[in-house]
């Protein structure tokens, strides 16, 4: 990590650029370690008594999210004065769509063997592929097809992603002071947390609504936002407390052994208390390495980090045709075949979609700047 000013490219104190962060991708890899093992009933015989919570490993992905998008638009406005809007969409598009693309035909042709319909099957696909997963979920009569239910929370993301780069455009344009910022971010914190405890009922639909909706989970991504304006500003330490981020990590576990989709408590504080303590532990991580970020930093979970994606797109499929053609399999080989036949998958994603996917966006992002330092008199960095 570099602190740099825009006027000068000298040292400026107080604002921090985000380089390569290690644990940053350990903690994806616990993230969908987490929905793997949520996802895992008919692989496990007898599941330990937290998997029930194990889905809130989507919130942590909520929460780095929020964090890492912030600070990339914060980085881009600090150093340039404005936010490439087209450029941000078009990294989105070769991140996600080419991946996503790939997991759409599997899902069809997963659709197809198992018998769902034709009008269903077009219909989920379309709603994933234009990120209104969520919404199809609601407002239809049935559900998207097996395949594509866990998506979601992509199009939670997505529509974040939609509203918040020109949210902060405007914040930025208008030169706001950095608490006034941080302020309005908390108190839409505070409105959807309030929302979600005054909306909540009993009610396995209404759960649901609640569950999937950008307007009722996207504090999450606004606590990651919270953390990105504070230390990219420089207004927190470079590296949180290790008691900051023990009592993080001890809030997660607690959340998770405790609560189910269906717990009220969550519903009245405790997704958002969950966000907070995932944001501790990202702070904690952040900077130098310590013991605190030492086994975040371990190769085998930061490769899991780097391809979650394609595991969480891929492994309720490979999950449920093991389920349907190995379930009577002992449960040794229910595992082995399930997580050797995600792991295959993911390698070819990752190896022929999604890498040269990623060049090409590094590329086009070194172009461009390199036209922007070009049009500003300075040389590329």
């Amino acid at each position: 990590m570099t602190t740099t000013s825009r006027e000068t490219g000298s040292a400026t104190e107080g604002w921090r650029t985000l380089a390569t962060e290690p644990a940053l991708d350990g903690i994806r890899g616990i993230a969908v370690i987490l929905v793997l093992f949520f996802h895992s009933t008919g692989i496990i015989d007898e599941p330990p008594p937290w998997v029930h919570g194990a889905f809130l490993g989507v919130d942590m992905f909520f929460v780095l999210s929020g964090f890492l998008i912030t600070s990339l638009l914060l980085n881009e406005h600090h150093r340039y004065d404005r936010i490439d809007f087209r450029a941000f969409y078009e990294r989105r598009v070769l991140r996600l769509l080419p991946a996503l693309g790939f997991f759409l035909l599997g899902a069809v042709g997963w659709a197809i063997v198992i018998g769902e319909s034709a009008s269903l099957i077009a219909t989920s696909i379309l709603s994933t592929a234009f990120f209104f997963n969520n919404l199809h979920l609601n407002w239809f009569d049935e559900p998207t097809i097996e395949a594509t239910r866990h998506l979601w929370s992509l199009s939670v993301e997505e529509q974040f992603y939609f509203v918040w780069p020109f949210a902060m455009g405007l914040g930025l344009a208008a030169r706001r002071r950095n608490g006034a910022v941080v302020a309005v971010i908390i108190a839409l914190i505070a409105l959807i947390a309030a929302y979600r405890f005054n909306a909540f009922e009993a009610d396995l639909r209404r759960i649901i609504s609640l569950y999937t909706h950008l307007w009722s989970r996207g504090d999450s991504l606004l606590v990651g936002a919270v953390l990105a304006q504070l230390w990219i500003r420089g207004l927190i330490p470079r590296t949180g407390p290790p008691i900051v981020g023990l009592a993080g990590i001890a809030t997660i576990g607690w959340i998770v052994a405790n609560d189910a989709v269906s717990s009220p408590e969550l519903y009245r504080g405790r997704y958002t208390l969950f966000a907070v303590a995932t944001a501790a532990v990202i702070w904690s991580t952040l900077g130098p390495k310590t013991w605190l970020s030492a086994p975040l930093r371990l190769a085998p979970l930061r490769v899991v980090g780097r391809v979650s994606y394609a595991v969480y797109l891929w492994h309720v499929v490979v999950l449920a045709a093991v389920v349907r053609w190995a379930g009577d399999w002992p449960e040794a080989a229910r595992v082995i075949v399930a997580l050797g036949g995600t792991a295959a998958i993911v390698a070819i994603s990752w190896r022929w979609i999604e890498q040269p996917a990623l060049r090409l966006k590094n590329r086009r992002s070194a172009e461009r700047r390199r036209l922007s330092a070009e049009s500003d008199g300075a040389a590329p960095a």
